[in-house]
């Protein structure tokens, strides 16, 4: 066969398949589904104004933005729009869709060439990259930033194996730039590459090309410090730690290369290898077996394997040191996903197969036969992807289209220029339209936020909806309308999900308080009255000791004392006149307790226990069963968590260091099925410094202990007296007193992203802010910055009626930038000063 033919047929035999499987990329669709950004002309503008810490997208209420790695990508997709004209449908084509595909199809053919295996290992290295259940999975899903680094990773390997086969600057210059762009794409993906370079060496018995490793991994540092700097600084907070709701792999998924939600592509629902995978492992190690290869192949394979076990997660075998790394090393969280260690499995796995095909191939003499064997390889390979072939996907990689009617809801909510909140149920789709003044919020979030949970009874996300009150919250945090969209991942709902969706929209159709609009879309939209701004004014916050408050349609704007988020000790600066206290179930012994907090331990903290212990971010958990024991729980846990026990004899200890000898009080907070109320129990003792125990032992049918602390005796009675003071000095609350039920819009000054300068008019005294509560917002006005509702922001204002807040974090953003461009700048200087010198005179 001629060699041109013979190159050009190979092609086609890539191609063809590939046209079959993205054929939606050349179709009139928005390409949206899943995770795939979606933004309207409002939103795009938006994107030109910079980078942020601070993030609405994929946060109900706003969070910290902890993909800040992808912000240049975003300030590129901003730009299309400004400076080309081009819309969402086009920019995320260029930036993502085409050169994730083209990408993946051409960087395992470089490596593979590079490295002078065969023209049949290229050919399969390249086939298997491209079309395999993993990343058509992510193309279908829209998780285009792992897309995007899926194409660069082979790349970036390529490069740094060219470096330590020939050291020079230059080679180190390109693939050290290639890592720093996998870095800015995806950075856990960057990880993976430099731990396969790092084995790959290893095996080979190069080790002293890990020094350039660790150089490069120092360099990288300052250069992603626009990313780094931010979430370092920030604590990670948000990062989760849990691997149980996203462990779906297993080692069977990983040796057959079987992505966990083939094909279907919905979260949750896994699916097992079907029978044909199982000649996969065949494949990638038959060629091994055959006969003596070249020593890469067997390097290949142990890499393999090791990335076969890591991409099991904390599934079997040996899945608990996965869940140890997860949960106890700084950052190992990111890799909570397991599956995105099928990337270097992938590439390996296809020049496994491309070995084992060529290996049996060269059996035969007779050149048919080799074709035949190529054939057979090359069919079963596309049978494995056969229902993307088929057109049989269910997101971007299908002909689905979006309802028209999200246009249509598009145009009514753009119109006007008033800032409010939408709800969407089940979730918020891609395509919801949302800006920074009018974002839009997923109604599977809300439980997270204590005011939801607090109506919310057991752990069904909407079980709130039975509480007539949640239209009285959502109209407190600025929600306007109300949407049911349905839930866009879920496309094949079981007849229990028909039924959950029908009492959704039967419990909302009926409640009162909400308006049906007349829009002409088949998709329910309802609107509520008067909702509250996202900035506005009070003259009284309202300090409540004891459970939440009932939402009703006056609404006091409130702190509680026990919620474990502030020391209440801090209201010491707020004037008389600008605060009250409510007695909500609790008494003075819960307010004179609540400023001894430091002294509290959680009940996770126990030296050996026989309790069931929950944390405090398992509050519907903890709260659903003691429900199901007849208890019914309405106090709030000073952020220690709730244990109970349910058998007489059984212990819960605790270990407390007592820094000097003295008298202390040792505190309990419990509960009985008797008395369905948290309450203080306190018992005198001297105590000796050094390890102290105390061990608590049900003598009850069921027994509650939210925490336990012990205290010096004399700073437990100034926290009596001081209680005494706050009920002298700011008043109990008088529900009668309309002022406590008022609020005023605020006038914006100088508005400059994350900083803001608010005025204030009459005599109001605080500033309330509707985006999550976080301590990195804060005012210029040195006094309180309180969690009110246990959820969003309240600055105190003092006598001034002025005040500018600003996201503080946002300054390590700026710092970071600086560092990264000016470690980027001095990197090329550096490089293009060398090369200039080094060039030939």
């Amino acid at each position: 066969m001629n060699r041109y033919f013979k190159i050009l047929f190979y092609i086609l035999l890539i191609l063809i398949p590939s046209l079959f499987v993205f054929m939606s990329f050349f179709k009139n669709l928005h390409l949206s589904w899943g995770d795939a950004p979606y933004f309207y002309s409002e939103r795009l503008k938006e994107l030109n104004s910079g980078l942020s810490i601070w993030s609405q997208n994929g946060t109900d209420f706003g969070g910290r933005n902890l993909a800040l790695w992808l912000s240049p990508i975003m300030v590129v997709y901003g730009a299309f729009n400004k400076y080309l004209g081009f819309g969402n449908d086009v920019i995320v084509r260029i930036l993502f869709y085409f050169p994730s595909v083209i990408l993946a199809g051409l960087g395992p053919y470089f490596l593979t060439r590079y490295l002078k295996l065969s023209k049949t290992v290229q050919f399969f290295s390249s086939l298997f990259y491209l079309l395999n259940t993993y990343f058509i999975l992510l193309i279908d899903g829209g998780q285009v930033g792992i897309a995007l680094s899926y194409g660069v990773f082979p790349f970036v390997i390529l490069f740094w194996k060219k470096f330590f086969d020939g050291y020079s600057t230059h080679k180190f210059a390109v693939a050290f730039f290639a890592t720093v762009a996998l870095c800015y794409i995806d950075p856990r993906i960057a990880i993976i590459s430099f731990l396969v370079i790092f084995l790959w060496q290893i095996l080979e018995g190069r080790v002293i090309n890990l020094l350039w490793l660790i150089l490069a991994g120092i360099l990288l540092i300052p250069i992603n410090a626009s990313w780094l700097l931010p979430i370092i600084k920030g604590g990670g907070g948000g990062l989760s730690t849990s691997v149980t709701d996203l462990q779906l792999s297993s080692l069977l998924n990983s040796l057959f290369l079987f992505a966990p939600h083939w094909p279907s592509n919905i979260f949750g629902k896994v699916v097992q290898p079907f029978f044909y995978f199982a000649l996969v492992p065949t494949l990638v190690f038959g060629g091994l077996m055959l006969k003596k290869v070249d020593k890469k192949y067997y390097i290949f394979s142990l890499i393999f394997l090791f990335f076969a076990f890591l991409a099991k997660g904390s599934a079997p075998p040996m899945g608990t040191w996965y869940e140890f790394f997860i949960s106890k090393v700084p950052f190992g969280s990111i890799f909570r996903d397991s599956s995105k260690f099928f990337i270097p499995m992938l590439l390996l796995g296809g020049v496994l197969i491309g070995n084992t095909v060529d290996t049996i191939s060269n059996q035969f003499r007779n050149t048919y036969l080799k074709w035949f064997v190529f054939g057979v390889a090359y069919l079963y390979l596309l049978l494995l992807i056969s229902p993307a072939l088929l057109g049989k996907m269910n997101f971007n990689l299908s002909a689905r289209r979006e309802s028209e009617d999200y246009q249509t809801i598009y145009t009514n909510l753009n119109q006007g220029n008033s800032s409010f909140e939408t709800l969407w149920f089940n979730e918020k789709p891609q395509v919801a339209f949302e800006t920074l003044d009018k974002p839009a919020l997923s109604a599977n979030q809300l439980t997270a936020f204590r005011p939801f949970a607090s109506i919310n009874e057991g752990e069904d996300a909407y079980n709130f909806l039975n509480n007539p009150g949640f239209v009285n919250w959502l109209r407190v945090f600025g929600v306007k309308y109300i949407i049911l969209s349905g839930d866009p991942r879920n496309i094949y709902p079981t007849d229990t999900d028909v039924k959950n969706w029908e009492e959704i929209n039967k419990l909302i159709w009926h409640t009162p308080g909400l308006t049906k609009e007349n829009w002409g879309t088949r998709i329910p939209v309802f609107k509520i009255e008067d909702p509250r701004p996202n900035i506005y004014s009070i003259r009284k916050l309202v300090l409540v000791v004891g459970s939440d408050i009932v939402p009703t349609d006056k609404v006091p704007t409130v702190v509680y004392a026990e919620s474990g988020k502030f020391d209440p000790k801090v209201l010491e600066k707020v004037n008389s006149d600008s605060l009250k206290i409510m007695f909500n179930g609790g008494n003075v012994t819960d307010l004179s307790m609540s400023f001894l907090q430091r002294y509290f331990k959680s009940v996770g903290d126990t030296s050996n226990s026989g309790w069931a212990v929950y944390g405090s971010n398992q509050y519907l958990k903890y709260k659903y069963e003691l429900l199901i024991r007849d208890y019914r729980l309405r106090d709030f846990d000073f952020g220690c968590g709730m244990a109970f026990s349910t058998k007489n004899g059984e212990k819960i200890n605790f270990i407390f260091d007592i820094p000097r000898d003295g008298k202390y009080v040792i505190a309990k907070r419990v509960g009985t099925k008797a008395k369905q109320k948290l309450t203080w129990n306190f018992e005198p003792k001297t105590l000796k410094s050094g390890k102290f125990e105390i061990e608590i032992e049900n003598q009850k049918n069921l027994e509650v202990l939210n925490t336990i602390a012990v205290i010096p005796e004399d700073e437990f009675n100034d926290s009596i007296k001081q209680a005494e003071r706050y009920m002298s000095r700011f008043g109990i609350s008088d529900s009668s007193d309309p002022s406590l039920f008022e609020w005023h819009d605020v006038s914006i000054g100088k508005n400059d992203g994350l900083t803001k300068e608010y005025k204030i008019g009459g005599n109001d005294r605080w500033l309330i802010f509707t985006q999550n509560f976080d301590l990195g917002w804060e005012s210029d006005i040195p006094n309180l910055h309180l969690p009110v509702f246990s959820m969003i922001n309240g600055f105190y204002l003092g006598d001034t009626n002025q005040i500018t807040v600003k996201f503080a974090d946002e300054k390590y953003l700026k710092l970071g930038n600086e560092i990264s461009l000016g470690s980027i700048l001095t990197l090329l200087v550096s490089y293009l000063a060398y090369a200039i010198s080094r060039k030939p005179r």
